[in-house]
This record gives structure tokens, C-alpha cells and sequence, in this order.
């Protein structure tokens, strides 16, 4: 069975204060999944979770145990490592995967010239980038998405914009597609997919090895 884990998100629940918080999966083994978190949660070496991890197309739910923790500026570095089996079901959450190298071009409100931003993280129908512009929620963008192939002209919604912590001014915004012919329509597709394919595992015989090793 085959499953888009890497990079994408998790929601992990600490038995010892039932604290929730989510994080992204950077990446994973036969054994254990990396996880970047923020600092302020305050995790420990031993702290136990229950984690649910939202693939594509299946969602992952297991007990997981912190087994090492690595400071990484505003966030920390950690693996988590299941104890006894994973559950398997149909993600209820639209996946979402963390990226790197796509870029977008964009005319900020009211102005006339182009800027640029880097896309940090996509999903079947939206996505989100950082740059220097705050967006109105429920504004329309017109944007020019570049791949290492092409360019994709998009119509998007604004579906949020926060300013990110720092003296500089920067902001997260999301966005949903609205419209977009089917040409571009036809490119954003396979650009998703690829996304998907990229961050795959193949987690057949996951449930039956930690079950024996529990």
C-alpha cells in the first residue's frame, strides 16, 4: 500500500496534557516518522502522542513515542516512532504537501508592477506562499505559477493572510482556484500529481511489523 506521507500534515494529541498541535512530517521509515514542530510546544524525549497523519489518500492514526529532539531555530526537529499498530481510513482532510522551488508572480493591490513569491505549500485545490504583500481575505489574484517546465495562469480567492512573526513584514497568504482554462487546468493537475507520486511511501507491512515489536 502505497501513501503520500512526506511532507505533508499531522495532528498529535500528548497523552501527559492532551496539548494539541500540528506539525509537518518531513519525512519517514519503515520505523519512525521526522516531524519540524514549534519550539514553544515544549516537547521531551519520551513524550507519547497520539498521532493522526493526514496522507493521500489514507489517513494514518497510531500511538507514537518522541525518541530524539534537535533544536532548529523558531521550531525543533523530532522523530516520532510508533508503538503497536497503525490505523488506517480515508483522509477527512484535504492533503496538503510542503514544497520547494515553484515561484509565483503576482501585481500586488493597487499597484502596477509584478512581484515575486515562493509557494510554500500546496494542496488539490489551493495554495500558499509568502511574500511582502498582505492580501484582503475574499479579494481575487490573478497570479502566474512557475514550474520548472511552464507557466500556470490561475484565478485564486483569497482564503487567509497573516503577518509572520519578525521585524521584517511578511506575509502567509492561501488562496483557492477559482477559474483557469483547460490548458492550465490540465497543468495544475499534473503538477499536483507529481507532488503526490514525489512524497509517497510504501507502508505495506507497517501494521504487521510494529504490532510483533510492541
Amino acid at each position: 500500500m502505497k501513501v503520500a506521507l512526506k511532507n505533508s500534515r499531522a495532528m498529535l494529541q500528548r497523552t501527559r496534557d492532551a496539548k494539541i498541535a500540528r506539525v509537518w512530517v518531513t519525512g519517514c521509515d519503515g520505523s519512525g516518522f521526522q516531524i519540524t514542530a514549534p519550539a514553544t510546544l515544549n516537547l521531551e524525549i519520551g513524550d507519547e502522542f497520539v498521532a493522526n497523519i493526514f496522507g493521500h489518500p489514507w489517513q494514518l492514526t497510531a500511538k507514537m513515542r518522541l525518541t530524539s529532539l534537535e533544536a532548529a531555530g523558531s521550531n525543533v526537529r523530532a522523530r516520532l516512532e510508533p508503538h503497536g499498530p497503525i490505523a488506517t481510513k480515508e483522509s477527512p482532510e484535504e492533503p496538503r504537501f510542503k514544497v520547494q522551488g515553484l515561484s509565483l508572480d503576482y501585481v500586488p493591490p493597487g499597484e502596477r508592477d509584478k512581484k515575486s513569491a515562493q509557494v510554500v505549500e500546496i494542496g488539490a485545490h489551493g495554495f500558499s506562499w509568502i511574500s511582502e504583500t498582505e492580501f484582503e481575505k475574499g479579494s481575487l489574484v490573478l497570479l502566474e505559477l512557475h514550474t520548472s517546465m511552464r507557466q500556470i495562469d490561475l484565478t485564486c480567492e483569497v482564503r487567509n493572510c497573516r503577518r509572520l512573526d519578525g521585524a521584517q513584514a511578511r506575509y502567509r497568504a492561501g488562496v483557492k482556484l477559482l477559474t483557469m482554462d483547460k490548458m492550465n487546468g490540465e497543468w495544475w493537475e499534473e503538477l499536483f500529481d507529481e507532488t503526490l507520486q514525489s512524497n509517497m511511501v510504501d507502508i505495506s507491512g507497517w501494521q504487521q511489523d510494529l504490532a510483533k515489536s510492541a
